[in-house]
Parts: C-alpha cells; sequence; structure tokens
C-alpha cells in the first residue's frame, strides 16, 4: 500500500577528511562520505515558532567534480557526464513520464545562463544495478558499475534497496562517494580547497504515491520538484533557507527549491537557487 505524504525535512549526514594533493592516483579508492534524504514530516507543537535550521552557507556542498579526472574512466571529455536509467520506473497512476522529469531535472540547472557545466550524457545499462544498490545489499563498492559523474538509477522501493527498507519515511535520497588516497584521506587533486567527488547516485522511493501531473493530488508527491532538488545535490548545491516549525507546520524562508524540507510543487529554481548554483559553476572548472 502506497503512503500518504506530509511535509518533511532533508538532512544531511556527512563525513569529512583533510583533502591531499596527488600526483600517484593508483593507490586512490571511492568511500561514501555524504547523503542528503528527503523525509515525510512530523507533527509539530500546537502554536508558536521553532527554529529547526537557519540560513548559514553558501548553500554549495564542501564536495566537487574535478574538471577532466584522469580517475574517472567513465567520462569521455572534460564535461561533467550524466546518465538516465530508464528502465527503473513507478507504475502510479498519476505519473505519465519519468524519464521526462528526470531529464527536466537535469535541463532545468543547464539551463542557468550563468554556468556552463559541459554537460555530456552517457549511455547507461536501463536496468542494471546502481553502485550504491549493491552496496548497501553487499557492503561492496564496485566501481565497475559506474556509468557516469551523476547518475538518476530510477524509482526502487524497501524490497529491492536496502536503504529504503531501512529508512521507509525516506522520499528521495542523493549519495556522494569520494575519491580518498591510501591512507584514506580525502583528496584535492585540483587544490580548490573542495574534495573531489567520484560519483553521485540518486534514488526515488517508490513506497510512496508520485504524480507528474500539473497539478498533484492530495497524498501524492510532486515528482519533478522532488527530482529537480536532488539533482541540485547532483550538481553539488546543498540545503538553505531557515526552516521553522509554526503551528505544527514546518515553513522555509525563502522559498527554495533547495530548501531543507519538501513544501509542494515547485519547479522553477528561485533568485536563491539560481545564485547558489551560478557561485559555484559560473568557475568551472575552477569550481
Amino acid at each position: 500500500m502506497k503512503k500518504l505524504v506530509l511535509p518533511g525535512l532533508l538532512t544531511t549526514c556527512a563525513l569529512t577528511a583533510a583533502p591531499l594533493m596527488a600526483n600517484d592516483f593508483s593507490d586512490h579508492r571511492v568511500v561514501m562520505t555524504t547523503i542528503e534524504f528527503l523525509t515525510t514530516g512530523e507533527n509539530g507543537m500546537a502554536g508558536g515558532i521553532e527554529i529547526l535550521r537557519k540560513d548559514l552557507g553558501n548553500g554549495q556542498l564542501t564536495q566537487d567534480f574535478v574538471y577532466d579526472d584522469p580517475r574517472s574512466s567513465w567520462r569521455t571529455g572534460p564535461g561533467v557526464h550524466y546518465g538516465i536509467k530508464t528502465g527503473n520506473l513507478t507504475d502510479d497512476v498519476n505519473v505519465s513520464d519519468e524519464v521526462g522529469s528526470m531529464r527536466l531535472a537535469v535541463d532545468t540547472w543547464d539551463a542557468q545562463g550563468c554556468s556552463n557545466m559541459m554537460l555530456v550524457e552517457n549511455a547507461v545499462d536501463p536496468v542494471s544495478q546502481g553502485l550504491v544498490q549493491k552496496f548497501f545489499n553487499t557492503g561492496i563498492i564496485d566501481l565497475s558499475l559506474t556509468e557516469a559523474d551523476v547518475t538518476q538509477v530510477g524509482f526502487l522501493g524497501g524490497a529491492d534497496f536496502p536503504y529504503f527498507a531501512a529508512n521507509t519515511n525516506v522520499l528521495g535520497v542523493a549519495f556522494t562517494l569520494s575519491w580518498v588516497d591510501g591512507s584514506g584521506n580525502l583528496t584535492d587533486i585540483d587544490t580548490n580547497g573542495k574534495a573531489d567527488v567520484a560519483v553521485r547516485e540518486i534514488y526515488y522511493n517508490d513506497d510512496f504515491e508520485w504524480s507528474d501531473a500539473e497539478i498533484a493530488p492530495d497524498g501524492t508527491i510532486d515528482f519533478p520538484t522532488v527530482a529537480i532538488h536532488e539533482m541540485g545535490h547532483g550538481f553539488s548545491m546543498a540545503h538553505f533557507g531557515m526552516i521553522a516549525r509554526k503551528k505544527g507546520e514546518l515553513v522555509a524562508h525563502p522559498r527554495a527549491i533547495m530548501n531543507a524540507i519538501y513544501g509542494g510543487q515547485l519547479r522553477e529554481p528561485t533568485g536563491r537557487d539560481k545564485g547558489s548554483h551560478c557561485a559555484n559553476w559560473a568557475q568551472w572548472p575552477n569550481n
């Protein structure tokens, strides 16, 4: 049975280590470092305002892709390569084109005129197991499964994805896997002050009821909104905006796609979204 949805918190769990300049990459490997996930909400207070998250930072994650990274064997050139698995779809009756929504999520950020991410779409196996999916099934990070820098793996339920089975209130999740050297230190081979991202994968929880209709029916989640948000993480954007609980309802200010709560349909980047994205990608390849 699909679940009804309440507004929810978007929370970060991050691991950090000192970056390392490296010239010999032979002992570099990939580890999971960051998880960004959207959850259903909880009942709040009867009244008043409780501040849950202040608006801090520049809206950028502390890890980013390396231009023309020699360790990324799945690249055919220096740009950021993305993939969309077209076989992991949902059968929800209010969804008509989830692949189109996943493409919209990529195009929404690529369309910002201030930036040129030099995006390249890789041909990917439509139904093969994701790197993170295999990790949660086996505990093994198998880099041979990687087909792009950022991949939207698609819809999976808890029966197929142990992460969702253990976190039943998560709507969508973006995983960051980063390069470490032989000593386990995060690397920074382009010396830009940010740890080097190897791979990001995005998953959507098919145990919820989704919609891509112009007006989402009650009890459903607007898929394009969530996909654009998660691709924001895929392109190194962090959460921003003050989050508070007012009379039992979660509210965000200013309203933006990259707020740390799901607040209903929002498919166009706001000024704050654009500013965060541009502050990072207008400098590419020197992010």
